[in-house]
């Protein structure tokens, strides 16, 4: 009983992830992407396992019929390979059940590769797999030239989202939390020393409220005040743990009234409202420097070219995003700010969009490129000297 509950919660979970990634990805969502996202310290890029009978990929073909039924077209064919594993005995990737029936040993199928098709069995028709062991790991050399100067690195870290900081600071054990996270690892902590802020809300924003701006009319004032409540002090925490604390801003969408989609959800910056835009994402980097944490660099859109979900996004084509740095970097630099501006801010596999906006920027107004892994290489971005 408990097994059957257990495996029911597991596929639940993937279901909603995957119904989650579909939205936000839309046309350029792939099984292997999704798969990455869903388990990413279970992958290996190099190294590509086949899962014929794999739930997950039944998961994804049910799923991507209904979505092609619903926009009234028929699913595509695709091909579904998706990345290996690590170590022995482990789901695949977080979902209700093991790859083998024996432990210490991984599914593999019997072709070197498969396709799926929709008129054709689902995977959880094909053939059973055969077992075999999984290969072992290659080693892996990193060579350190100390006396090669490459690019200056930052840090490493992530995100501080309302939802994150709520669980921080909600948490009993906060200041070993806080500790853990954000000591150098002299101290016992995992040296993070990079964190991205939303400026307003983002898809983990505590529900309820809800999803908010720091502007919600054109005629309210700005008020960052709800960020005050959790966000603030967490952040404040931890850079009293990382005094060199580096911190990105970064806007999933302009306020409501601002887009032509009048909503947080989906929708374009009206052009119109671009300098009033530019204002607010100053008084944003001011509201975050009056409580000592400066924005290192603020991002001109997370996710630009993603403009679908069910939480604040906004779409900003290379054009827009062009126009909107020359304004803000000019406002920033007027009013005696540091802060950086950073370009993109989405996948990997959109290295071209990312060229067509350096290339339609006038020199100065972006100091840089953002980045997201959740589709394509890092070396996408590097070959293109974005």
């Amino acid at each position: 009983m408990l097994a059957a509950a257990a495996a029911a919660e597991g596929e639940a979970v993937v279901y909603e992830h995957l119904e989650r990634y579909l939205e936000r990805n839309g046309e350029e969502a792939t099984f292997e992407g999704w798969i990455a996202q869903l388990h990413p310290e279970n992958v290996r890029v190099d190294d590509r396992l086949l899962l014929p009978a794999s739930r997950h990929a039944t998961l994804w073909k049910e799923q991507r019929r209904r979505a092609a039924a619903a926009r009234g077209k028929e699913s595509r064919a695709e091909f579904i390979a998706c990345t290996g594993l690590k170590g022995r005995g482990r789901l695949w990737p977080c979902g209700p059940r093991a790859l083998a029936e024996e432990p210490g040993t991984a599914m593999a199928p019997d072709t070197a590769e498969a396709s799926y098709d929709p008129d054709e069995p689902g995977p959880s028709e094909a053939p059973q797999s055969r077992a075999v062991a999984p290969p072992e790991p290659r080693e892996v050399v990193v060579t350190v030239l100390p006396g090669e100067a490459r690019q200056r690195l930052l840090g490493f870290g992530g995100s501080m989202t309302e939802a994150s900081a709520a669980v921080i600071m909600g948490s009993p054990r906060r200041e070993q939390v806080l500790d853990d996270l954000f000591l150098p690892p002299a101290a016992g902590g995992a040296g993070v020393s990079v964190v991205r802020v939303p400026i307003g809300a983002s898809d983990f924003a505590l529900e309820p409220p809800g999803a908010y701006s720091y502007r919600d009319s054109e005629a309210a004032p700005f008020d960052a005040s709800r960020d005050e409540a959790l966000l603030v002090p967490c952040l404040q925490a931890a850079k009293r743990r990382c005094p060199h604390l580096t911190l990105i801003g970064s806007p999933w969408s302009a306020p409501g009234w601002m887009k032509s989609s009048g909503s947080l959800v989906g929708g374009s910056l009206r052009p119109a409202m671009l300098p009033q835009y530019c204002r607010y994402l100053l008084q944003a980097v001011l509201f975050w420097q009056s409580h000592g944490l400066p924005l290192h660099a603020v991002t001109l859109q997370n996710e630009p070219f993603h403009g679908w979900a069910k939480y604040p996004c906004m779409t900003l084509d290379e054009g827009q995003q062009a126009r909107l740095a020359a304004l803000l970097s000019r406002l920033l630099r007027a009013n005696g700010l540091a802060t950086r501006v950073l370009g993109h801010d989405h996948n990997y596999s959109l290295v071209k969009r990312a060229e067509a906006l350096l290339a339609a920027a006038s020199p100065g107004d972006i100091d840089g490129t953002a980045w997201h892994a959740y589709q394509g290489r890092p070396a996408d971005a590097l070959h293109g000297a974005v």
